[in-house]
């Protein structure tokens, strides 16, 4: 096994698809190349940015990847080299207005999912960003989250008192079921409960030391 010293401890990094690793190392960023097996420094855009207060740094698709900071969101088109700040013409999505974000994803229906740091969702919809009655949005207003997982059309989201929520994107149908229904066992209060998707069309819990396993296909 062969190993390469970061030149600062390794925060978050990010594959661009090529032959670069974007790697976030408070207060900067580096670049590896997988192929020459050595550190480099970031494209021209990148060399001025402050990295040392980034929370939250991810793909947005496979030619942008943000990061949000304490001081606002920020987007780089790996494509174009071009950095876009939030408020710039070119910024790929709306920002939700009066919360703090800590993180969002981009589904395969450009629908945006933005994470509070309180821990709600708040605004779901890329088009429908400040429309207090979206549906979802509406339903998901008071509830605390724990973990969410999406097929590209459906969204699995943990939400407080053990409740699964599957929101279809397509016909915008909401359904919920308590988990401990789900497993056939009784579960603690708020237990803290994570769900993934797995590609081959499983549905997975697993809280404390314990899996669980669903079909899709099952409902």
């Amino acid at each position: 096994v062969n190993s390469y010293r970061s030149p600062m401890p390794i925060i978050s990094a990010i594959f661009d698809g090529t032959n670069n690793i974007y790697v976030l190392s408070y207060p900067r960023m580096f670049v590896f190349d997988i192929d020459r097996l050595r550190y480099g420094s970031v494209p021209e855009a990148l060399k001025t940015i402050d990295f040392s207060n980034v929370k939250y740094m991810n793909y947005l698709d496979n030619n942008m990847f943000v990061w949000i900071t304490v001081n606002g969101h920020y987007c780089y088109n790996l494509t174009t080299k071009t950095l876009f700040t939030e408020n710039d013409a070119g910024f790929p999505y709306k920002i939700p207005k009066n919360i703090s974000v800590s993180s969002i994803y981009k589904d395969n229906n450009n629908n945006m999912w933005f994470l509070t740091d309180e821990g709600h969702i708040k605004y779901l919809s890329f088009d429908r960003v400040n429309n207090p009655d979206y549906v979802l949005s509406e339903y998901l207003e008071d509830r605390d989250f724990q973990s969410s997982a999406t097929d590209g059309r459906y969204v699995w989201i943990v939400t407080d008192r053990n409740m699964l929520t599957t929101y279809d994107m397509v016909t915008k149908e909401i359904r919920v079921v308590e988990i401990s229904t789900l497993i056939n066992r009784t579960l603690g209060k708020n237990k803290s409960i994570s769900v993934y998707y797995a590609k081959d069309g499983r549905l997975m819990l697993n809280s404390d030391n314990n899996v669980y396993e669903f079909s899709v296909d099952d409902g």
